[in-house]
């Protein structure tokens, strides 16, 4: 569908208007400059005429063509990396400014949002004009290449004038053995082929020459491919900032990357390479760097990680979660000024302890830090940027002997620790945890020793949800005195499976005074648990009758539960 030609425009507009009364000449005089801002996209038209039928005084129309040209003076597509934000001096500032020219596209209704919050469209109409009116130019080539006859025309392969290319889900690209004359290409897309066609993508690999007249390319995307190498030609493209390689399982090696000196984003990540690419280390202007894997069965790397990143200072984003790389210098992490996102495990408890003494930690907004192996939070906790993962660790001293104590962050936020040896207190694991203002979720999984999670004097009060997940020695939740009281007001969610030797939760004190904001608790496969809540001491039987009674009454004492 073309866009309307100008007569059309006004009368699509008019017709949406509605108005009963004729515009003033002013007013015709704006709305005319109101239709060219619409470039004649009849969505746009349209939302724009229905915004307009409630505005009566000249003074508003003046100000809706300034938003409007505001729109899109201040958005035109001019991108770094040839993304929609020109770089700033910070990872959170760049985000924000692209979610603000997101809001203000999907505003004007260039884009919807989608099902899933996290992600926007371009509806299909906007989207088919869009790709007509950058045809007429020639400076953008979008094609989903389902057979032969789809594939780009010699014309098009020799198409000089050609700015960005979109060749993704496509399902005959293992016959791409043209070289393109593209020396203005800035943006080559080829990814997400993999999964929609997997028996001819790629495989064969791109000819050596395929990038040779390639000469202003900044953003090459491979991902979701089965190449099987680089083609030569891409080693000495000094103008590329991003090279995207994600999930390509039959790209075994990457040539040396030292020339590429202006790259800001490196993304190896779901990789099985066989060694790390020689050159990173020279990558001087990197801003972001992902190897990260969550895959369990992995070949170790053939070179280790050993003053990778000590000279790449403008780093911004390090995501290093790959049980094949060995640990990274505590001093040359800490040395990241401008670090914002981390990802990263260590395999020893000193290494671990090491770094956290830094408070390195505090200048990163998001980190996920995992001692030995790492693994993803539950999706529920998404909404959690400070994490922390211990995983297969003998902590049974840690009360006694600091190689054995855990050093946490005090601002971490979700602290899982699975298949460790603790001792009986959650608290002699890590004292760090009375500091822990900011901590919403706690997961403990699969360890032996812990027989209570902690005691009046030492209660985590911000907890919202806490997960117990077999737990051989646990017999109560919390260490009581008889006149002691917790302090768990913002507990919400407790789950509770597979903990056999506890027999009960709460006592209703507790329930009553200190657990009003509880919401939801699932308890199952504890074999040994006979109530939720049962009174400290049941002596006689008059005591157990008022036991009885206020078991009655339980419900009372949760406003939101859930059955």
């Amino acid at each position: 569908m073309e866009p309307l030609f100008e007569e059309e425009a006004w009368e699509l507009f008019n017709k949406t208007l509605g108005r009963y009364n004729a515009l003033s000449q002013k007013e015709e005089e704006i709305a005319k400059d109101i239709i060219k801002e619409c470039s004649g996209l009849p969505l746009a038209i349209v939302t724009t005429a229905r915004s307009m039928s409630v505005v009566y005084s000249i003074a508003g129309w003046r100000n809706a063509l300034n938003e409007l040209r505001e729109h899109v003076k201040g958005h035109t597509i001019d991108m770094e990396n040839d993304g929609l934000v020109e770089e700033m001096g910070s990872w959170q500032a760049e985000r924000d400014r692209g979610h603000a020219i997101l809001d203000k596209l999907e505003n004007v209704c260039l884009l919807e949002r989608c099902e899933n919050e996290k992600y926007v469209k371009m509806h299909d109409v906007i989207r088919d004009m869009a790709i007509n009116i950058s045809k007429k130019n020639s400076r953008f080539m979008v094609k989903i290449v389902r057979n032969l006859e789809d594939l780009p025309s010699e014309i098009e392969w020799s198409n000089d004038s050609v700015e960005r290319v979109s060749l993704m889900q496509s399902r005959e690209l293992s016959t791409l053995m043209f070289v393109p004359n593209w020396p203005k290409l800035s943006t080559l897309f080829l990814q997400y082929n993999m999964y929609f066609y997997p028996s001819r993508t790629l495989d064969k690999g791109l000819p050596n020459s395929f990038f040779v007249h390639m000469l202003g390319l900044r953003v090459l995307d491979l991902s979701y491919t089965k190449i099987a190498f680089l083609p030569d030609s891409i080693y000495d493209k000094v103008k590329l900032r991003a090279l995207i390689l994600c999930n390509c399982p039959k790209l075994k090696r990457v040539g040396s990357l030292e020339k590429l000196k202006e790259l800001r984003e490196l993304n190896l990540s779901d990789n099985q390479m066989e060694t790390i690419p020689d050159g990173i280390e020279k990558l001087v202007h990197l801003k972001h760097f992902n190897w990260s894997s969550d895959s369990f069965y992995s070949n170790p790397l053939s070179n280790p990680l050993s003053n990778l990143f000590s000279n790449l200072v403008q780093l911004q984003c390090l995501r290093l979660n790959d049980r094949r790389l060995t640990d990274v210098g505590v001093e040359e992490l800490s040395g990241l000024r401008k670090l914002e996102i981390l990802e990263v495990k260590f395999s020893s408890l000193h290494n671990f302890n090491s770094y956290m003494r830094t408070e390195h930690y505090r200048r990163l907004t998001h980190y996920r830090v995992g001692l030995n192996r790492f693994r993803y939070f539950p999706p529920e906790l998404n909404g959690i940027c400070k994490e922390v993962t211990v995983t297969a660790c003998n902590l049974e001293g840690g009360k006694d002997n600091d190689d054995y104590h855990l050093v946490l962050p005090t601002n971490v936020q979700f602290f899982k620790i699975e298949e460790c040896h603790l001792p009986t207190g959650l608290l002699d694991v890590s004292q760090s945890l009375k500091m822990a203002t900011d901590l919403k979720a706690c997961l403990i999984s699969r360890c032996k020793g812990i027989e209570y999670l902690w005691s009046v004097e030492d209660c985590i009060a911000s907890l919202n949800t806490l997960c117990l997940h077999k737990l051989p020695s646990l017999r109560v939740l919390f260490k009581l005195r008889p006149t002691d009281t917790v302090r768990c007001s913002s507990l919400k969610n407790l789950y509770v499976s597979n903990c056999d030797n506890l027999k009960h939760l709460f006592t209703p004190e507790l329930v009553k005074d200190h657990l009003k904001n509880l919401q939801n608790i699932h308890v199952g496969n504890c074999r040994q648990m006979e109530d939720l809540i049962v009174a400290a001491e049941v002596e006689e039987e008059e005591e157990e009758e008022e036991v009885i009674n206020q078991r009655h009454n339980l419900i009372l004492c949760f406003p939101t539960y859930r059955v």
